[in-house]
């Protein structure tokens, strides 16, 4: 007889869980079968692996932009107002919103 290490029901011999409490049994251990949570953590991980490349190409591209702007080799539209083609400014000549 197989009973649960957690919540002791008896378990057939084959069974991967336990239908009462959810616990992998230890039929499911040996079998290498996967507790949900460890593929949800699993997920998050490579998700937030693939935003970590993402936010640090976008501090990059944004870090080239501004040293751009700054030497006045690239001219920027207001997002407030949509003065176009502003160079060598912290704020719109035309609202005087920060840029």
């Amino acid at each position: 007889m197989v009973f649960c290490t957690k919540c002791g029901k008896q378990l057939a011999a084959d069974d991967y869980y336990c239908p009462r409490c959810g616990i992998r049994t230890e039929a499911g251990k040996a079998a290498g079968v996967r507790v949900p949570t460890e593929e949800i953590r699993d997920a998050f991980a490579a998700a937030g692996k693939e935003m970590e490349k993402a936010f640090s190409q976008i501090a990059k591209e944004f870090d080239q932009a501004v040293t751009k702007v700054r030497a006045g080799k690239m001219r920027i539209d207001c997002p407030k107002c949509g003065e176009k083609g502003i160079i060598d400014a912290d704020y719109c000549p035309k609202c005087g919103s920060k840029l």
